[in-house]
Formats: C-alpha cells, sequence, structure tokens
C-alpha cells in the first residue's frame, strides 16, 4: 500500500460523523425499532411470551413520534 493511498483510507476512516447527536440518536432508536420489531414477528413464530417486547416497541414509537 503506498502512502497515498494509506493517507486516503485514513482520512476517509476518521473523517467526523455528518449527523448531529440529536439526528444520530434518532436514527439508532429507529434502527432499535426495526430490530425489536424482528424480534417480535420471530418470537410470535415460536410461539414465546411477547408482551415485555411489546411494551418496549410502543415506548420506542411514542418518543419517536414526540
Amino acid at each position: 500500500m503506498r502512502i497515498k493511498d494509506y493517507k486516503q483510507m485514513m482520512s476517509y476512516l476518521t473523517r467526523p460523523d455528518p449527523l448531529t447527536p440529536k439526528e444520530r440518536a434518532i436514527k439508532n432508536k429507529q434502527n432499535d425499532l426495526k430490530e425489536q420489531n424482528r424480534l417480535l414477528q420471530k418470537r410470535k413464530e415460536y410461539e414465546v411470551d411477547t408482551s415485555s417486547l411489546e411494551m418496549k416497541i410502543q415506548q420506542l414509537e411514542k418518543e419517536l413520534s414526540e
């Protein structure tokens, strides 16, 4: 690897985050909601108790709607 390539790679890897902390928090909550919904579907598929997971999903949806 040439020095130029290494410098380019490092500048790309250490670039600043384009999102503000508030936008990043919203994005993380949206990703968490997607993951919770995926888990809910799997738990329903295996007929496992889903009450606590449903409460978490409702709480995340409420936070995102505000």
